[in-house]
């Protein structure tokens, strides 16, 4: 069962009389505990009529739609510095136009190779001739890095070509594959392993027109891949190659064409790729009252590295357009000045927030959390794909209240939103879509806000971007689906939740609480129906393990999470009265894991669970505890997306396999082997048993540690346990 079918089927689980009390004590805890501190005591709201109504006022969609259009103008793929240089520079003389404060050029050390490509075309040369893309017209289908000159070959279709089956009938040596898998992958396999010129890739599910976004591997070894080449296209121009190969008879949608006729295809792709460049980071500062508290950090990526319809020129126009209306709204005396400072930092996405804190490590304790814009303004009236707003919270492994936080917050700048539209004929806010902290429904690529949120920095940080359905850029480019009304209304989302996080007082911290455990509570809520699928039909002890050590896991993270408020509020009765909240939930918690054992006791007919048997894979284990080594430069360089791209490097599933980036997030030098074995499995479990797209063992878990381990990234310790 998939994960949306597990949570919108009809779920009746036997109730238990503690169950009916449990469920009982949470909505009349909810109601108690929501009480004032005292009679007569006001709480300010998050977000006041006067505060949306100013900011609202001074935003412009028009000036961010003008901004975005110009930072579009070149393609800003990694490695071409020059276009980042560029982007930076425009970026810099905004910031100062503004006024803001010490705005600061930072030229860091570059990961990946300078790419100069002046060209690139690729045609079908038989039994038809027809060009399938250039550089010129469409700049992102050709996957940077690629080299290769000008070569013809045959076509032959591989599927997917990302693992060897799909290899086993085909011959690829010195043609050029047809693939549907990613180019970084393909390549590796095709090129790498198996001597073919490039690939031709395309993605099989999305916008028939959409063209993906891909990035060659970076070879180590200077005779394997050198030249290689691969060209995204779209679903729609692939299904006509696969019906040329299959001799005009097309195959069934996902599967292989036959190759029974000989396709030729020539690439010319007139680049080289040089010695790694210098990347960009612009840093301006909005300060605050109290320039001792932590401060608030805005990031977006000046780097063009798509993952949807819109790019990051959209993110970085609309921090100009947010920095640009607090600081003249605070400077006319329009909006209270923060209590903490705002750092903006237009940055290299996650190659420059590695090498920043390379640098300046000590800067990571100075972050009360972290803010990232990107791909904004989509769904605008006629757009192709619906989309929502989406805030990415942190994961199961960093809890924190600033997921929840944004919640509270943008669902009132969603109702301020209603009453200041009073039926006039305008785009609605877009439904506000919260990734549970703990549940990912598929895997997407690493974001700003989860190289910002990993050991060593844990910076609790949360993404938000107007994302659609698709994967995938439409044809006519990247703004083809952006309207100046879906930017304000974005931008005017992400700036009230940065000046209400960075301006949030005492006053306002006891219904924020409130709120939060309400959140609590609906989660735990869930998954305790969620835990007991797990022992409603003759479990086992080994499915009560699993159920008691999800549920906890949840009950853990929300406990943490709801604490961690506290880290806002001055006042002791505050932090008094948050801690309260955060203790009478665990209380909850245990009652609901004492229903959770008699519900297993009577399914199981037993009177308490038995004992598990450590395996001797597990006992072999269960005295390493991992930890992560040496300076934060040497951490981030193996874990860097550049390095990951390599074969040769043992790190190099970290990165981009779901699963290994979930087992590196638990390394926190107490857990051991088999104890991060079962965060992760608990994780899987309460986000529908696929969050990770493969299953998770033991067996699994140790091989991503060892590999780990082999490449210096951490060192695992033999401690003893009384």
């Amino acid at each position: 069962m998939n994960r949306m079918t597990l949570l919108t089927a009809p779920f009746r689980p036997a109730l238990t009389p503690v169950m009916i009390l449990a469920f009982v004590l949470l909505g009349a805890s909810h109601s108690l505990l929501a009480q004032p501190m005292s009679k007569g005591t006001t709480h300010a709201p998050l977000v006041s009529k006067d505060t949306f109504d100013v900011i609202q006022k001074e935003l412009s969609g028009a000036i961010t739609l003008k901004q975005t259009m110009v930072l579009e103008g070149e393609h800003r793929a990694p490695g071409r510095y020059d276009i980042l240089h560029s982007a930076a520079a425009y970026i810099a003389e905004q910031a100062k136009k503004h006024g803001l404060r010490e705005v600061t050029t930072l030229k860091q050390k570059g990961y990946f190779p300078t790419w100069n490509i002046t060209s690139a075309d690729l045609w079908i040369t038989g039994p038809e001739r027809f060009r399938l893309t250039s550089f010129d017209e469409t700049p992102w289908s050709i996957a940077p890095f690629s080299g290769g000159g000008l070569q013809e070959a045959s076509v032959v279709d591989v599927g997917k070509g990302v693992v060897d089956g799909d290899y086993r009938q085909a011959n690829v040596s010195g043609n050029i594959v047809l693939a549907s898998g990613p180019p970084r992958i393909v390549v590796q396999q095709a090129v790498w392993r198996r001597g073919a010129l490039g690939a031709i890739c395309y993605q099989a599910d999305g916008e028939p027109d959409g063209i993906p976004f891909g990035i060659l591997p970076l070879p180590t070894d200077k005779n394997i891949g050198q030249g290689a080449f691969a060209y995204m296209i779209s679903s729609r121009k692939a299904d006509e190659i696969k019906k040329m190969l299959g001799g005009g008879v097309a195959p069934a949608d996902g599967k292989r064409a036959s190759n029974t006729v000989r396709v030729t295809a020539r690439s010319r792709v007139d680049s080289r790729n040089t010695e790694p460049g210098e990347q960009i980071l612009i840093e301006a500062l909005i300060y605050g009252e109290n320039q001792s508290l932590p401060e608030v950090l805005v990031t977006a990526r000046l780097e063009d590295f798509p993952t949807n319809t819109s790019s990051g020129s959209t993110g970085c126009a609309g921090l100009l357009e947010m920095s640009r209306a607090l600081k003249h709204l605070i400077e006319q005396g329009n909006l209270a000045r923060p209590q903490r400072t705002i750092r903006f930092w237009w940055v290299t996405g996650i190659s420059g927030i590695y090498e920043h804190f390379s640098q300046h490590p000590d800067q990571r304790r100075k972050f009360l959390g972290a803010v990232h814009v990107d791909s904004l303004g989509e769904s605008a009236p006629g757009a192709r794909s619906e989309s929502t707003t989406t805030v990415v919270g942190p994961s199961l492994f960093r809890p924190s209240f600033l997921a929840d936080f944004s919640k509270l917050t943008l669902d009132q700048v969603s109702t301020h939103i209603k009453r200041t539209s009073q039926g006039k004929r305008m785009r609605s806010f877009p439904a506000t879509s919260f990734f549970n902290p703990r549940n990912t429904a598929s895997y997407r690529p690493p974001l700003v806000h989860d190289a910002l949120s990993e050991i060593p920095l844990a910076i609790t940080a949360v993404s938000l971007a107007n994302v659609s359905g698709s994967h995938v850029r439409p044809i006519g480019g990247n703004l083809s689906s952006i309207h100046p009304s879906a930017l304000k209304e974005d931008i005017l989302a992400a700036t009230i939740l940065v000046y209400s996080l960075a301006n949030v007082q005492d006053d306002q911290l006891i219904p924020i609480t409130t709120g939060l455990l309400r959140l609590s509570r609906e989660r735990l809520s869930s998954e305790l129906q969620h835990v007991t699928h797990l022992i409603d039909d003759h479990p086992t002890t080994n499915d009560w393990i699993d159920a008691q050590s999800t549920f906890m896991s949840g009950l853990l993270h929300e406990r943490t999470g709801l604490g961690s408020i506290t880290s806002l509020a001055s006042d002791p009765k505050v932090s008094a009265f948050i801690t309260a909240r955060r203790d009478s939930l665990w209380s909850e918690g245990g009652i609901l894991m004492k229903d959770l054992s008699e519900t297993f006791n009577y399914y199981s007919g037993l009177e308490k669970p038995g004992s598990v048997k450590t395996t001797r894979e597990e006992s072999a284990v269960s005295s390493k505890v991992p930890e992560f080594t040496g300076a934060l430069g040497e951490h981030f360089r193996l874990r860097q997306p550049a390095g990951a791209l390599s074969p040769n490097l043992a790190l190099s599933l970290t990165t981009y396999r779901p699963l290994s980036t979930a087992v590196l997030a638990c390394v926190d030098s107490r857990s051991t082997y088999p104890e991060i074995y079962r965060s992760v499995r608990a994780a899987n479990h309460l986000g529908g048993g696929n969050v990770y797209g493969e299953v998770v063992t033991l067996t699994k878990v140790i091989e991503i540690l060892d590999r780990a381990v082999e490449s210096g990234a951490i060192r695992a310790n033999t401690v003893r346990r009384r």
